[in-house]
C-alpha cells in the first residue's frame, strides 16, 4: 500500500473506529483519527507507540462540525465514517440522538463533495435501519438490503423508548447518505454496511470497566456481575468486530461495493450461547457469569448476508471465538486496570 494514501475515520478512538483504524495501518495505509478530545488521542498513542509515525490525530468535538471537518480533508483520499451516537440513556429524543446521527452523515457526505481528491466514503449503518423494531424476533423473517426500518420520523420523535429512538436515527442517517448520493451525484461512491450487535476484542483504550461502550458493556454484564438469571436476547445476530473493520477496509477499494447496500452478520448472538462460551472456555470465573441452566436458541429473524459474502469471499468469526477472544481482553484489561489502582 501506497504510504501517501490517508484514510479518515470519524469516532477512531471508538470500539469499531479503534479496530478499523488498526486494520489500516496494518495495511499501510495513513490514517487521520477524528476524536472529541485530546485526551482520547493521547490514550491511543500511549497504547499504540508504534504508528505514530503513519497515525495523526484531529481534535474535533463535534462531528457534525462541518468547517472543522473540511480543514483537516485537504489530504484526504478515503472516509470511513464510524461515528453515531449510541446510548440508550439520552434525555431528548432529538436533540441527544436524531440530529447528531442525522447531520453527521450529511456533514460528511458534504465535506467529501468538497474535496475532489476523495474517492470512496464507507458509512457504518446497523441492522438498526433494517429491521422493524416493534416485531421483535420475527421468526421466519430474512432481511436483505432491500429492506428498510418502517418508522417514521414523527414516530421516533415521539417515543418514549430510547431503543426505538436509536434505531430511528440509524435508519434516518443511512437515508440521509443516499438521498445525497441520489440528489447530488457526487464525484465520490459510497458503500453502508448494516451490521447487528458488534462483538469482539476492544482495541480501543479502556480507562474503567464501568465506561466500556454499549455493546461490549452489554457482554461485559453477563460475564461478569453474577446476576441471578441470564437475560432474554433482544437482538439475537452478531458480526466481530475484526470481521467488520476488514470489510470496512476492504470496501474502499473493492469495485463492486461502489454505491452498494450490504448486510453483515456473522452468527447468532443468543445470551445463553454467549454466557455458556464464557465458562466453558474459563471455568475460573464462571461463577461470575450470569446463572441459570442453559437454554436452547428460539426462532428469530436472520440477515441474508450473500451478497457481502459473494463480494468479498469473507469467512466469518463464529460467536464461540468472538466471545471467547473478547473476554480474555476483557479480564486482561480488569486486571492491569486492579494493578494501577
Amino acid at each position: 500500500m501506497n504510504r501517501e494514501v490517508t484514510v479518515l475515520v470519524t469516532g477512531a478512538n471508538g470500539f469499531l473506529g479503534a479496530a478499523t483504524v488498526l486494520e489500516l495501518l496494518a495495511r499501510g495505509y495513513r490514517v487521520k483519527g477524528v476524536v472529541r478530545s485530546q485526551h482520547k488521542a493521547d490514550a491511543f498513542l500511549q497504547q499504540y507507540p508504534q504508528y505514530a509515525t503513519n497515525l495523526k490525530f484531529a481534535i474535533i468535538p463535534s462531528f457534525t462540525d462541518e468547517k472543522a471537518l473540511l480543514a483537516v480533508t485537504l489530504d484526504v483520499d478515503y472516509i470511513i465514517h464510524t461515528a453515531s451516537p449510541f446510548s440508550l440513556s439520552f434525555e431528548d429524543n432529538v436533540k441527544d440522538c436524531l440530529e447528531p446521527a442525522v447531520e453527521g452523515a450529511r456533514v460528511i457526505m458534504r465535506v467529501a463533495a468538497q474535496r475532489p481528491a476523495i474517492r470512496h466514503v464507507v458509512i457504518t449503518s446497523s441492522n438498526a435501519a433494517v429491521s422493524d423494531p416493534t416485531k421483535g424476533l420475527a421468526p421466519g423473517v430474512v432481511f436483505t438490503e432491500d429492506d428498510w426500518n418502517p418508522t417514521s420520523w414523527e414516530e421516533a420523535v415521539a417515543s418514549p423508548d430510547p431503543g426505538y429512538v436509536y434505531c430511528a436515527s440509524k435508519l434516518f442517517a443511512e437515508r440521509a447518505a443516499w438521498d445525497f448520493i441520489r440528489d447530488k451525484k457526487p464525484h465520490f461512491s459510497i458503500t453502508t454496511f448494516c451490521p447487528p450487535w458488534i462483538f469482539g476484542p476492544p482495541m480501543q483504550p479502556i480507562e474503567s470497566m464501568s465506561k466500556l461502550n454499549e455493546s461490549v458493556a452489554y457482554v461485559w454484564d453477563m460475564l461478569s456481575s453474577g446476576a441471578d438469571a441470564i437475560p432474554p436476547t433482544v437482538f439475537p445476530l452478531m458480526i466481530d468486530v475484526r470481521d467488520l473493520a476488514n470489510l470496512q477496509v476492504d470496501a474502499l477499494t473493492n469495485p463492486k461495493a461502489k454505491n452498494q447496500r450490504y448486510l453483515a452478520a456473522g452468527d447468532s448472538a443468543w445470551n445463553d450461547d454467549i454466557v455458556y462460551a464464557f465458562k466453558e472456555a474459563y471455568p475460573e470465573y464462571a461463577s461470575r457469569a450470569a446463572k441459570g441452566a442453559y437454554q436452547k436458541p428460539g426462532l428469530h429473524y436472520e440477515q441474508d448476508c450473500s451478497k457481502a459474502e459473494r463480494d468479498f469471499e469473507i469467512e466469518w468469526t463464529p460467536l464461540r471465538k468472538t466471545i471467547v477472544d473478547m473476554a480474555g481482553v476483557l479480564l486482561a484489561n480488569e486486571k492491569e486496570l486492579a494493578v494501577q489502582a
